[in-house]
């Protein structure tokens, strides 16, 4: 460390934060800052001052910006940076990026990435397994687009996030939400997590219209809070199992603003009666309708009635048939909905 002005411990302290400073957040080498502090604050005597330097112009100097010269002087400060070469890996080996992990391996907190969003700071990582290629941290955590897919009844939201996080593509962030619990009258009353109360089987039988339309909301309310965070409505797709893929559907079709894309697995149209006259918005929204023939829950001519309604108002609808298939999902119908999520959120 040079000698400073008057030697004092103050003195001595005040060249070591700012050396620090300069090191950790500004860009410089330990020398270059050293040299700085050299140049600017080093004098023969108290008495005998020599005239302070300029510092060297430097990008962010010029442009108020970051440059290669900052990010050089990044590189050479942290040698022991790996930077492989890109490798064939598999899920089992992927860590995602999470709440969790940025808490705690990356020592990030998601406030902090807002308020660098917000602020126009764009920070850089490297992803997993793709560490030869530097991203932007807030599409890496939260991704440009989100699908966010609703239960069937008695289930969470955990029992299809591993099943959707498989299918999803990098850029896509999965929300799984979990239904309140409520008491249901299809099961004698018992409490259950569910979207809305269901009341019987049969196509013409009473429906829960006030629970059904509140339940929307929530939706509408979840697509709201994804819009506040910068996603728009066309990078979202909202998808869902038996019930929770009716509560996709309606939620969809009751939403004035266009959507990305809907998924319906085993399910069907709530308060059918009542459409088209009450679809105000996704009309023309890309719709897959996946249902197995063999399901003895919700009943595949269920589907098929859905399907030919559709049909009627929607411009973008598809129907697939499982054969075999019960009340639940398949391989070949995880590879079509990858597919369709592929086609309808291109990054």
């Amino acid at each position: 460390m040079p000698e400073l002005c008057g030697s004092t411990a103050g003195d001595y302290v005040a060249a070591r934060v700012t050396n620090t400073c300069a090191v950790m957040h500004i860009g410089n080498s330990t020398r270059d800052s050293r040299s700085r502090i050299g140049r600017g604050i080093r004098c023969e005597s108290p008495r005998n001052r020599a005239p302070v330097k300029p510092a060297r112009r430097d990008s962010f100097m010029e442009n108020k910006m970051a440059g290669k010269d900052w990010f050089y002087a990044f590189i050479k400060r942290y040698s022991k940076l790996s930077i492989r070469k890109p490798e064939a890996t598999n899920k089992a080996r992927a860590t995602p990026f999470n709440k969790t992990n940025i808490a705690n391996n990356l020592h990030l907190s998601v406030e902090g990435i807002n308020y660098a969003k917000q602020n126009r700071i764009i920070m850089l990582s490297f992803p997993p397994h793709c560490s030869h290629q530097l991203r932007p941290l807030d599409r890496i955590v939260y991704g440009p687009f989100q699908l966010i897919f609703f239960h069937g009844l008695g289930d969470t939201g955990h029992g299809w996030a591993s099943s959707m996080g498989a299918v999803r593509s990098p850029h896509v962030k999965v929300i799984c939400p979990t239904a309140p619990t409520m008491p249901v009258t299809l099961n004698a009353g018992f409490r259950m997590p569910s979207w809305f109360d269901l009341r019987t089987l049969d196509s013409s039988g009473p429906e829960d219209e006030e629970g059904i339309r509140t339940a929307a909301q929530v939706v509408h309310s979840l697509i709201a809070e994804e819009v506040a965070a910068g996603i728009p409505t066309t990078h979202i797709v909202l998808g869902g199992f038996s019930q929770g893929g009716a509560l996709a559907m309606y939620s969809a079709l009751t939403f004035p603003e266009p959507l990305a894309g809907i998924i319906a697995l085993s399910a069907w149209l709530p308060l059918h009666q009542k459409f088209p006259a009450e679809a105000i918005g996704n009309r023309n929204t890309p719709l897959l309708q996946c249902h197995g023939d063999c399901d003895p829950i919700v009943p595949y001519r269920w589907g098929q009635m859905t399907a030919s309604l559709l049909k009627q108002f929607m411009t973008q609808t598809e129907f697939k048939t499982y054969r075999g298939m019960m009340h639940t999902s398949s391989e070949e119908e995880m590879r079509d909905i990858k597919k369709f999520i592929e086609k309808v959120l291109k990054p």
